[in-house]
């Protein structure tokens, strides 16, 4: 018998080859917690029946079905390229970096629409008789990620995703993981405006959403929906806390400066010439808030927040991964 807790939980993803199809796991990534669940609209019937006051059990039938929510993960330096490669309609091979060990991948986002691109994702969650039970969750569309770090912590992913549907009656996979895989910490992470520090960060997060329309239900598809298709603008944001150092932090957002923004994570070495690394660089910033206040006798910090805009060259966010990974 296996765990009867979330110890034994586990959570599996690969890309599809058509969306809402099935596609055995084969790439399984350390989570916090899920949040994927099945949504069912019903119709009742309005017609009356003499005498009879509640709806009819026979008359409250399921018309329609989807699914989705969010995974939480903590950010690791190996394995993440699949996630984002769901987010653009680009086709992505990790390129050996010279004779080094090391790969390197680049996801430009906000350029392309994530047509034709979903993947299954497997939630194993165990019972307390001790059989982790499998939820496939076909055809998931990612909607949103968020990339956060604060002082002392480890940096944490969550994405957000759509569903076709939900299965529970495809097998287990067998959830096998990078032994050497290591999630990035505050101290292995900067953050540079123009190239340059930004100052005293305290957090940091990193936003992208590729808005899609999620309810393409017709006529004929069983209650089911078709692929969602992008349908407004790509948003990505910056939001910060910093120290309150200078009056450069406010003139910023006063003269609405533009500034590549990146927040880097640079971890262990690979082979003595690169080291592992997650990049996510907003090509154009415009910081759009900032508060330094006082709230008592303490250091000042100020909340700023940056939107990330299309120059008309570079993609809003790029997402660059040195890895050992030699596929998504």
């Amino acid at each position: 018998m296996g765990q009867r807790s979330g110890l034994g939980a586990q959570v599996g993803v690969r890309k599809e080859d058509t969306y809402g199809t099935y596609k055995a796991p084969n790439r399984f990534l350390p989570f916090t917690s899920e949040g994927l669940s099945l949504a069912k609209e019903f119709v009742k019937s309005k017609g009356l029946r003499g005498g009879r006051m509640a709806q009819a059990q026979n008359l409250h039938r399921a018309t329609s079905r989807g699914a989705g929510g969010d995974l939480n993960f903590e950010l690791f330096d190996q394995g993440m390229g699949a996630i984002f490669d769901l987010f653009h309609g680009e086709v992505v091979t990790p390129t050996k970096i010279g004779s080094s060990a090391a790969y390197k991948q680049l996801h430009k986002i906000g350029l392309t629409p994530p047509w034709g691109k979903s993947a299954t994702v497997q939630v194993g969650r165990p019972d307390t008789g001790g059989t982790t039970q499998p939820f496939s969750y076909l055809g998931c569309k990612a909607i949103t990620m968020k990339i956060s770090i604060e002082a002392s912590g480890i940096a944490t992913f969550t994405l957000t995703v759509d569903a076709q549907d939900e299965t529970t009656s495809e097998a287990l996979a067998a959830a096998t993981y990078d032994a050497d895989a290591l999630p990035y910490t505050f101290q292995e992470m900067s953050v540079l405006l123009g190239g340059e520090p930004i100052g005293n960060v305290r957090t940091m997060t990193v936003t992208v959403t590729v808005p899609q329309k999620t309810d393409r239900l017709h006529l004929g598809n069983k209650g089911l929906k078709d692929q969602p298709i992008a349908n407004d603008f790509v948003t990505v944001e910056g939001a910060a806390t910093l120290e309150f150092a200078s009056l450069a932090d406010h003139d910023r957002y006063k003269n609405e400066t533009v500034a590549k923004l990146a927040l880097k994570a640079t971890g262990d070495e690979i082979d003595g010439e690169n080291d592992f690394a997650a990049n996510f660089t907003l090509n154009a910033a415009k910081q759009v808030s900032s508060s330094p206040q006082v709230s008592g006798p303490d250091v000042l910090t100020t909340d700023v927040s940056f939107e990330g805009l299309d120059n008309g060259t570079d993609a809003p966010l790029e997402v660059e991964v040195i890895s050992t990974d030699t596929a998504l």
